[in-house]
């Protein structure tokens, strides 16, 4: 039963796969290269703007170094450095951070193979464990106050009507919980990937993506009157957005390596 359904939802999950094949295509290649930079500027439903530069350098099987830039849409700016190390010895990832405040912390990531789950600390007290389970992902959170929060993602495939279905169950370190349904599937005969959302507030919404081959987009349209549409070129991806009241807004990403 196991095998089978994970052999029917690859199925449905290489077919939403496809539809951001291009971006992670992108970023896949980049961060297999000896360095790139990545730039992000949007323009908000009310006109306002942002910025984000990204500098990523470092080498397979040893460590990294991102440098960020940003500027708010007030005109703020802030800077944040982060810098990862592999531990062979210990296999672990540690990774001191600057952060766009000034502080610094540092934080150290193990994956333990027997039990299946990724281990996180931080040097502020706070905590983060992700174990799988016969495919289900439960998360475990602990803020630098001691405060615990947990979130269970359970996934299931129904092989009749093709529908793969996701639940996430959220319970915040105030006590308060939630729960998320997503049912995901694909329409061949219009070669469209539909999703329908009950969100964790209970409110519905329904959505249809298509790909766009000859033009390299994807488009959405949601059942609240908003859409949302992402282009692709070499390096650059726009996504333009509708909000349900007709407004608009943008977003464009560039990547480029460092070693080109």
């Amino acid at each position: 039963m196991r095998t089978k359904f994970f052999k029917s939802a690859l199925k449905v999950a290489l077919l939403c796969g496809a539809v951001m094949a291009l971006e992670s295509g992108v970023v896949l290649s980049d961060a297999h290269a000896k360095g790139f930079n990545r730039s992000t500027s949007a323009k908000g439903f009310k006109g306002k703007t942002a910025k984000a530069d990204h500098k990523v350098k470092g080498e397979k099987g040893k460590g990294y170094n991102r440098e960020s830039n940003v500027t708010g849409p007030n005109g703020k700016t802030g800077k944040k450095s982060v810098d990862g190390k592999w531990d062979k010895e210990n296999k672990t990832l540690d990774r001191s951070v600057t952060g766009y405040n000034g502080k610094q912390h540092t934080t150290q990531t193990k994956v333990d193979k027997e039990n299946k789950s990724i281990n996180t600390t931080s040097s502020n007290g706070g905590s983060k464990s992700t174990t799988f389970d016969n495919g289900t992902k439960t998360t475990s959170y602990t803020n630098k106050n001691g405060k615990t929060g947990t979130k269970t993602t359970t996934a299931s495939y129904d092989q009749e009507t093709g529908v793969v279905t996701t639940t996430r169950n959220a319970t915040g370190p105030n006590g308060q919980t939630g729960t998320k349904t997503t049912e995901t599937s694909y329409d061949k005969e219009n070669k469209s990937l539909n999703r329908s959302t009950t969100g964790y507030n209970g409110e519905e919404r329904s959505s249809t993506t298509t790909y766009d081959k000859e033009n390299k987009t994807v488009n959405t349209d949601y059942s609240n009157g908003g859409s949302r549409s992402a282009q692709w070129e070499k390096g650059k991806k726009t996504t333009s957005y509708t909000n349900k009241d007709g407004q608009t807004g943008t977003k464009e990403t560039t990547w480029t390596r460092q070693n080109d």
